[in-house]
């Protein structure tokens, strides 16, 4: 019965994962949209919070991608259980 706990747990924390990981890449696209409308920056400085925002969106996207693999997975294995 704890093994089961155990991968019912490990299911809602990859599921928690996934939304936090799309949350955050809809935020940094939002982000990047107001960051071409802002005039409170020169371009070097822009060139630079284009290039950190585009650095975090690679990641979340990666980490969007093994959430994605993760939930399906353990749905599968829930499924068979």
């Amino acid at each position: 019965m704890s093994a089961m706990n155990g991968q019912s747990g490990v299911c809602e924390g990859a599921f928690a994962m996934k939304a936090l990981e799309n949350g955050l890449a809809a935020t940094l696209a939002r982000t990047t949209q107001q960051i071409q409308h802002a005039d409170c920056f020169d371009q070097e400085q822009r060139a630079e919070i284009y290039a950190i925002l585009q650095a975090l969106r690679t990641d979340t996207e990666a980490h969007c991608i093994v959430a994605e693999f993760l939930t399906e997975r353990l749905g599968r294995e829930t499924g068979n259980a």
